[in-house]
C-alpha cells in the first residue's frame, strides 16, 4: 500500500491530472463570464447579479464541509492528484470512494489495506472514470433540452415555474435529509435530527427576518445550514 500511495502522489500523476484541473478552472471562468453577459440581456442589474453570486457562495459552504472530509479520506488512499481531478469533475468524493471500494472488494482486498497493489489502484481509476461517464453523457445530450421541458411543463407561466422550482428544491432537501432523519427514528441519530430541526427553524427565522432586512435573504440558506451544524454538534456534545 505504501508503494501504491507513493505512485498516487507522484509528480507524474500530478502532471497527468493538471490539464484536467486547468480545463475545469477555464470552464468555471467561461460560465461566469457568460452568466454575467446573460444577466445584462435579461435585465438583471449588476447589484442583483452580485447578490445572487454571494448567496450561491454562502450556500455552497455547508455542503462543501462534508466533501472536504471525504476529500481528505480519499487523498489518504488514492493520493492527492487523483482526488482533486476526480472531485473537480464529479464533485462527490464519497461517490468516488464507493466506486474504489467496490473495485477493491471485487479484487478481494480492502481499499487502502494490505494487498492494495498498483494494478488494483489503476482498476479503481478506470471504474471511477466509467462511473462518471453516464452523468457527463447525460449533461452533454440533454442539458440544452431542459429549457424545452420546463417550458412545456410550466406552459410559459412564470408563476408555475417558480412553484415547480420551489417544489424541486424542497423535494431535493427532503430526499437528501431523509436518511439522516431515519437514523434518529431507528436510534443513535439524535444529533442528526437536531441538526435537521435547527436548520429548519433557522431557515424559517431568517426568512421572516429577511422581510425587514432584504439583504439577509441572500444569506439565509447558508446561515440556516450553519445553525443546523451548530445545533447538531451541540446535541452530540451534550449526549456524549
Amino acid at each position: 500500500m505504501e508503494y501504491t500511495l507513493k505512485i498516487g502522489n507522484s509528480i507524474g500523476l500530478w502532471i497527468a491530472c493538471l490539464p484536467l484541473l486547468a480545463i475545469i478552472i477555464a470552464q468555471a471562468a467561461l460560465i461566469y463570464q457568460r452568466a454575467k453577459k446573460a444577466s445584462a440581456l435579461v435585465g438583471i442589474t449588476p447589484e442583483k447579479a452580485s447578490g445572487a453570486f454571494r448567496a450561491g457562495m454562502v450556500a455552497a459552504f455547508g455542503p462543501s464541509f462534508g466533501s472536504v472530509i471525504s476529500i481528505i479520506s480519499m487523498s489518504a488512499i488514492m493520493g492527492a492528484p487523483v482526488t482533486w481531478s476526480r472531485t473537480s469533475i464529479i464533485a462527490a468524493a464519497s461517490t468516488e470512494l464507493r466506486a474504489s471500494q467496490y473495485t477493491a472488494e471485487a479484487a478481494g482486498v480492502v481499499l487502502g489495506g494490505e494487498g492494495f497493489t498498483v494494478q488494483i489502484f489503476c482498476a479503481c481509476l478506470f471504474v471511477m472514470a466509467l462511473n462518471g461517464c453516464g452523468w457527463l453523457l447525460f449533461c452533454l445530450l440533454f442539458t440544452d433540452k431542459m429549457t424545452l421541458i420546463t417550458n412545456k411543463v410550466s406552459k410559459g407561466s412564470t408563476v408555475m415555474m417558480s412553484i415547480i422550482a420551489t417544489a424541486a428544491v424542497l423535494g431535493t432537501i427532503m430526499y437528501m435529509s431523509s436518511g439522516y432523519v431515519k437514523t434518529a427514528v431507528t436510534g443513535g441519530g439524535a444529533a442528526n435530527m437536531a441538526a435537521w430541526l435547527f436548520a429548519a427553524i433557522g431557515g424559517f427565522a431568517f426568512s421572516k427576518a429577511a422581510k425587514k432586512a432584504p439583504k439577509l435573504k441572500q444569506w439565509s440558506f447558508g446561515l440556516s445550514m450553519l445553525v443546523g451544524m451548530i445545533g447538531g454538534l451541540a446535541c452530540q456534545y451534550l449526549s456524549a
